[in-house]
């Protein structure tokens, strides 16, 4: 009676082990394996792997939590690779505009030099026509000076020779 009680105890305990084996298997392969999958792929996500890989939703029945929750993961993977490839497309804009606007800088730069050299050489020029005409005001102004002079003379001795002649007249009337 002892090792038939024993029997069909460790019968019970064997038929006990291969109903949880199989509870195990079903619950696996109908909740841990899509969890474990979902958690995967966002730790992927969230390393910064872009790439789009769709999580597998159970082929059979009606959808449930997870199947909802794969779904849910799989469109937010696509907006997020969708963002991730619109940001790198503005990125690539932004280093052309870049590099647009850093070759305008070098020409600015380089048209800023050349004016300056420009501005450089008017101004000698500028200084040396107006060193000529500082030149010229002073020759004009001597000139002026010794012209009055030279006038000046003459013009007394014919303004005072007038001045005789009207004297004289007067006095002969």
């Amino acid at each position: 009676l002892y090792d038939r009680a024993l029997l069909l105890l460790a019968f019970q305990g064997l038929q006990n082990f291969v109903v949880a084996f199989f509870i195990f298997i079903i619950f696996y392969r109908l909740v841990a394996r899509h969890l474990i999958d979902i958690s995967n792929k966002t730790a992927e996500l969230e390393a910064g792997n872009i790439k789009l890989v769709r999580l597998k939703r159970k082929s059979h029945g009606q959808p449930d939590e997870i199947d909802h929750l794969t779904s849910s993961l799989n469109h937010m993977q696509m907006e997020v690779v969708s963002s991730y490839r619109a940001l790198e497309d503005k990125n690539r804009e932004l280093m052309h505009e870049i590099d647009d606007r850093c070759k305008a800088q070098a020409q600015l730069e380089e048209i800023h030099e050349q004016l300056e050299e420009k501005v450089k050489a008017r101004t000698s020029a500028l200084a040396k026509v107006n060193e000529e005409l500082v030149k010229a005001n002073q020759a004009k102004s001597d000139f002026l000076a010794n012209m009055s002079h030279e006038i000046r003379t003459p013009m007394h001795a014919i303004l005072s020779f007038a001045g005789l002649g009207i004297e004289k007249s007067e006095m002969g009337d």
